[in-house]
């Protein structure tokens, strides 16, 4: 019992420690929605709709592609990295991580919510 609960409250503190509600993406049929591998992927719409908006490598002004300039939900589909992403162009602003695997289905009430407008893989820059 007492390696359950160590195993919950690790679990817990994990998902604190990763903030923003990033989860690890269940590996569902539908993963990675459409999301190519190698991107991290942006969708006008909650719970992975309204397509897929990939980037690759790092960019200064994702804000230019419509679907991460109309974000309501992320994913990391990359093969490499963490993919960090920012509020603003230029890698200013507020910023989250995205683990390799990681996805936020709902941006609703956050900062990030039709905000996220560069990233940069591998490291904060």
């Amino acid at each position: 019992m007492k390696l359950r609960l160590a195993a919950v409250g690790a679990a817990m503190a994990a998902m604190v420690t990763l903030g923003f509600g990033m989860v690890p993406a269940a590996q569902a049929a539908s993963w990675p929605y459409g999301c190519p591998s190698g991107a991290t992927c942006a969708y006008p719409g909650i719970n992975f709709t309204g397509g897929a908006g990939p980037v690759y490598g790092n960019n200064t002004n994702d804000q230019q592609y419509s679907k991460w300039a109309n974000v309501e939900s992320v994913l990391n589909n990359g093969t490499q990295c963490t993919d960090w992403v920012w509020q603003n162009q230029g890698y200013k602003g507020n910023n989250i991580e995205i683990p390799i695997g990681y996805q936020n289905q709902n941006l609703s009430g956050t900062w990030a919510w039709h905000h996220l407008y560069s990233n940069h893989w591998c490291n904060p820059t």
